[in-house]
């Protein structure tokens, strides 16, 4: 019950700072903005009609503004989840910093320190080179939408002038992704800390006419689930995983090009496990889960824009090319093992009915398997704060089936901007 209290008192303080921006803006807002947004989502079975998840998030934002220069940014955020269809029905409160950070801006020069969410990449679904925050698992369907990351505690150095740009981060200390919290008869292990530094190097330019071009390189802790399994040897013990992530380094090259009505896209990437080969090799072979040592990735995309029908239609290609090792094989636990190569395409349309509803549909297919994943979405604008959210959702991926996601499902959610 104390959850709920502290939501209540973290909402009511938000408010009150908004109302008290609004009425006395001469006197507060030339240091203090704010916004946010409260989310309420519903989450059904289609094939059984029963109610599977129930979330709740309140995400305030608060940017204090000292002259033109110098800038804070708060953005805590506090969620309640509850999943009424299996054997946690209470609800379960977390709550963090997602951003905390300083920006501090002098002629060409920018610099960031704290807690920050940096997105990279412009892909249909989870973009190969956004490897900057980690992943929260503790929502499988919101890590597969790719809606929610994690900020990292970083430093990081932006140089901006004219047609020429470089942007530098260091991580001292990665932030592991949190995975889920229960799994029926597993027994989930602490992950292991992270440490060893991260970093990225990416210089960006626009060549010729409207040809975007950015090449980086960069140092980063895989993602995707790998799990280290275990055995207490305690007869009808739960199986024991405990997650771990081995470092990565990259090397990439992203490219965008207008033309008229139409917009090119293209990503790529290698990447190449730093750790001990044989190593890395005997620790995968008693883990299950994407158990990469390097990889070759690429995406093409194009995005159209029919004027006539207010309607924007992307396709896109992805190509994964994977060097993998032996890793166990549990009857029941689909972690999705690594596959040495895949290709996928990806198809997205969003139409504007009218100023006030949008449609829009996902749909990506592998096309060496049988695993696809499918959306539609129906989104409804009640003026400027509050949205209606309706979607239906197909998948058959074998990892969201582990963490028991069905199938089918249908969401419906209410958005209120604060």
């Amino acid at each position: 019950m104390h959850y709920v209290w502290i939501g209540l008192t973290a909402f009511a303080l938000h408010l009150l700072i908004s109302l008290t921006a609004l009425a006395a803006e001469s006197r507060i807002s030339d240091w203090l903005s704010t916004q946010g947004s409260l989310l309420w989502k519903n989450v059904f079975n289609e094939n059984t009609d029963s109610l599977q998840a129930q979330h709740i998030r309140l995400e305030p934002q608060w940017l204090i503004t000292s002259g033109s220069a110098l800038q804070i940014q708060l953005s805590p955020q506090w969620r309640w989840r509850r999943f009424p269809d299996s054997q946690h029905t209470s609800w379960q409160f977390d709550g963090e910093w997602n951003e905390a950070y300083a920006s501090y801006t002098a002629d060409f020069w920018r610099i960031r320190l704290g807690r920050l969410e940096d997105r990279r990449g412009e892909a249909i679904g989870p973009s190969v080179v956004d490897v900057l925050n980690p992943v929260d698992w503790r929502d499988p369907r919101q890590a597969i939408d790719d809606t929610d990351r994690l900020g990292q505690d970083l430093l990081m150095i932006d140089y901006l002038a004219g047609e020429w740009s470089w942007n530098l981060y260091w991580v001292p200390k990665p932030r592991q992704s949190i995975w889920i919290e229960h799994l029926d008869g597993v027994d989930l292990q602490a992950s292991e800390t992270l440490r060893t530094p991260e970093a990225g190097l990416w210089l960006s330019t626009l060549l010729g006419d409207g040809l975007d071009t950015k090449v980086f390189v960069a140092r980063y802790h895989q993602r995707s689930p790998l799990f280290e399994v275990g055995f207490s040897g305690q007869p009808l013990a739960p199986l024991q995983l405990k997650p771990y992530s081995p470092l990565f380094e990259s090397a990439g090259v992203l490219a965008s090009y207008a033309d008229s009505d139409m917009v090119w896209r293209f990503e790529a990437m290698t990447s190449k496990a730093r750790e001990n080969p044989q190593a890395l090799a005997d620790r995968h072979a008693r883990s299950i889960g994407q158990n990469m040592t390097r990889s070759n990735q690429a995406m093409l995309a194009v995005d159209r824009f029919l004027s006539a029908l207010d309607l924007n239609i992307g396709m896109q290609l992805s190509l994964q090319d994977y060097r993998c090792t032996e890793t166990l094989d549990l009857v029941g636990l689909d972690f999705e093992t690594c596959q040495e190569k895949q290709q996928q395409f990806a198809l997205q349309a969003r139409y504007d009915w009218s100023p006030w509803q949008h449609i829009h549909a996902v749909y990506l297919k592998s096309l060496r398997d049988s695993e696809r994943y499918g959306e539609l979405s129906w989104q409804m604008d009640l003026g400027d704060r509050f949205r209606l959210l309706s979607s239906w959702h197909y998948t058959n991926l074998g990892l969201l089936k582990v963490l028991g996601v069905s199938s089918e499902e249908v969401r419906f959610a209410v958005e209120i901007s604060l």
